[in-house]
């Protein structure tokens, strides 16, 4: 059962001002959550992701490439066709960055004039810059340091456990081999042993025969114990180097599915003694 529940205080009109100014605030916290949802799909989050380190590095090809991945997933996405025109604009590839920065004023909404107006402005440099034949300016110098991939609207950075890099893999595996050796160098030492009682004087051999093969099972033995030791503390300090350290990921809200969460979002009435703000959501 779905139920509104509101949750608000009074203010009085002498701070009628105040709270248009909140109201405000609060619709014009960021151009880009007002013309994109939050329903990007994870996968396109990760190639995103995966396109800002290429960009940061300066690898405008990759980045690129991720990008397109990602719009394929996402393909009304103003935020990603942005990164793209932006990109495109980077490696010169004029044609492109102009349909991607003509595609991206397409997708503003109308409450959106003024970043349509840099839209239409980045536009018109751009073909200007097409006409003389350039990718970018005479007058423009190359840029030392650029600006950063938009962020994506509704994508959440979440610190997790585990860190799966170089070191873990090589101490993983190290003890996976050395577990190994020290199984087979502990059945070795078994074989032998069993082989040394089961000696019998004069018809295997000598005493001397008999007493090598006691000699194999307990050289077997140290060995696998070794082996086993550096085996199982090299598992453990796998285990150490992923759950102990810390990474950063890029994650999509979780949303509530219909009738089984709560959304929560600001209210605002007018009443006689001034305007009521408060929260109103389902649950």
């Amino acid at each position: 059962m779905r139920l509104n529940r509101y949750r608000g205080a009074v203010l009085p009109s002498r701070r009628l001002g105040t709270a248009l100014v909140v109201g405000c605030l609060w619709l014009g916290v960021s151009p880009a959550l007002a013309q994109e949802d939050f329903d990007t799909p994870p996968e396109a989050i990760e190639f995103y992701r995966e396109a800002r380190e290429h960009y940061a590095g300066g690898r405008y090809d990759e980045a690129a490439e991720a990008l397109e991945r990602a719009l394929v997933l996402d393909p009304d996405s103003p935020t990603l066709v942005y990164n793209l025109a932006r990109v495109y604009e980077l490696l010169g590839d004029l044609e492109r960055s102009l349909r991607y920065y003509e595609r991206y004023r397409e997708l503003l909404p109308q409450q959106q004039a003024q970043e349509a107006d840099r839209a239409e402005a980045t536009i018109r440099r751009l073909q200007g810059a097409r006409a003389t034949g350039q990718g970018r300016q005479d007058d423009e110098p190359a840029p030392r340091e650029v600006a950063p991939l938009r962020q994506l609207p509704g994508v959440v950075l979440v610190r997790e456990n585990g860190v799966a890099d170089e070191a873990f893999w090589i101490a993983l595996g190290g003890g996976a081999v050395s577990l190994a050796a020290g199984a087979v160098f502990g059945s070795l030492a078994l074989v032998s042993r069993a082989d040394a009682d089961d000696f019998v004087l004069g018809r295997g051999g000598g005493r001397q025969d008999r007493d090598r093969l006691y000699d194999n099972a307990t050289t077997f033995g140290v060995v696998s114990d070794v082996t086993l030791g550096l085996g199982g503390a090299a598992v453990i300090a796998a285990i150490l180097l992923y759950f102990l350290r810390e990474h950063t990921v890029e994650r999509a809200p979780v949303r509530a599915s219909e009738g089984d969460g709560a959304t929560v979002e600001p209210s605002a009435s007018l009443t006689p003694d001034g305007v009521a703000l408060g929260l109103r959501g389902t649950f």
